[in-house]
């Protein structure tokens, strides 16, 4: 572990520019939850308008089952673009690391991270997509079993028996998307590296990790 901490070491020394990219990331997911939170404020305030006069002229908004379909896609939208800007950093710092660990004269390097994000852009999309697509999903299940538990707890009345049901699916959902997200991660590893799909280098990935089980 401290050999693996003295060559990040030099890495990040060589290239201290990748410091700052995580910056870029910030900016690409304030613009994705800033533009998804304008669009479901939109979905928020569509249907027909119901004035409460008993209750202060409260207004409410009835939703179609159009409208209730268009926020769970547009939701899922939102997860789906989320993992891939995630997933698209956690590409490109990989692409960083691997040009630096395979140039041999250090100081040939020059303006790494554009490079990175240049080939990941050209070769590794779609396997990035693909990645972030899982994960996506995975979240997506979670929150219609939350919606679901809810509907169910009207109906049961509470049963201590559903709540128990509903809480173990959860952590099994729960821990999938963590499994995930790990393998995922080391999938986009080996594709900075090798350039090759997603599914193939999730295969790589996960055969390292299980002939290093124990470091793991």
């Amino acid at each position: 572990v401290v050999a693996l901490f003295k060559e990040a070491g030099k890495c990040i020394g060589t290239m201290p520019l990748v410091l700052f990219y995580p910056l870029w990331t910030l900016l690409s997911a304030c613009i994705c939850v800033g533009y998804f939170f304008a669009l479901g404020l939109y979905l928020l305030s569509a249907g027909h308008e119901v004035i409460d006069t008993d209750n202060g002229d409260h207004i409410s908004y009835e939703k179609s089952e159009t409208l209730q379909y268009m926020t769970l896609y547009h939701l899922f939208g939102f997860y789906w673009s989320w993992e891939f800007t995630l997933a698209f950093q956690e590409a490109v710092l990989a692409g960083c690391a691997a040009s630096w660990y395979f140039t041999r004269d250090k100081s040939e390097l020059n303006y790494t991270v554009s490079h990175a994000v240049w080939r990941t852009i050209r070769f590794s999309m779609g396997s990035l997509l693909f990645g972030a697509l899982i994960i996506a999903i995975i979240k997506m299940i979670r929150f219609l079993l939350h919606y679901f538990e809810e509907k169910v707890k009207k109906i049961s009345e509470n049963s201590d028996m559903v709540k128990f049901v509903m809480k173990c699916i959860d952590c099994c959902l729960w821990c999938c998307e963590k499994c995930m997200k790990f393998l995922n991660r080391n999938a986009y590893i080996e594709i900075a590296i090798y350039g090759k799909s997603f599914c193939r280098s999730a295969m790589n990935a996960f055969a390292i990790l299980l002939r290093n089980a124990l470091r793991v």
